[in-house]
Order: structure tokens, then sequence, then C-alpha cells
């Protein structure tokens, strides 16, 4: 019965690169976001196997990822470039005036 309803999405090929960079970047963002909720909160969520949550807590205490961590905070407080990165949800417009 369901199966006579079922549709099938597709787009033009030319949209390829689009929808693949777009998917990429909301993708990358998202689990960034998820996996920072789980540093802040040291807890494993219900998403993330056991084993996994075991080692990204070894990689959160790495010299490696501190390393990288503290230059992140550098560079997200500088003003090299004349760009302070603390634009937030703001539009381009609001940011230049």
């Amino acid at each position: 019965m369901f199966n006579e309803f079922k549709a099938i999405y597709t787009w033009e090929s030319r949209y390829n690169l689009v929808i693949a960079t777009t998917f990429e970047r909301r993708a990358s963002a998202r689990l960034s976001g998820w996996l920072k909720k789980v540093q802040d909160t040291n807890q494993r969520p219900s998403w993330m196997l056991p084993h996994v949550f075991d080692e990204l807590r070894q990689y959160l205490i790495t010299d490696k990822f501190k390393a990288m961590s503290e230059q992140s905070k550098k560079a997200g407080g500088s003003l090299k470039g004349g760009s302070l990165h603390t634009g937030g949800a703001k539009t381009i417009g609001t940011i230049i005036r």
C-alpha cells in the first residue's frame, strides 16, 4: 500500500557541487556543536557509542588538542586583519555598518 506513494527526489547534476558543499558545511557545524556539548558536559549522549565516547575523552586531554584549542581561542579574539571574530548571527550589512 505505501509503496504506491513512494516518491523519488532528484535534482539536476549541475547542482551536485552546491548541494554537497551545503550539506558538508551544515553537517560539520551541527556535529561540531554536538561534540562541543559533549565536551562541556562530559556526559555520553545516547547517540554516541560508549567506546567512541571514551576515545573522544582521551583525545580531549592530549597536548595536540589543547594546543589547537588554545590557538583557536587566540584567533577568535584576534584583531589581526581588522576583524574581531564575534559577529554572531548578524547580517553582513549590519556588521559593515
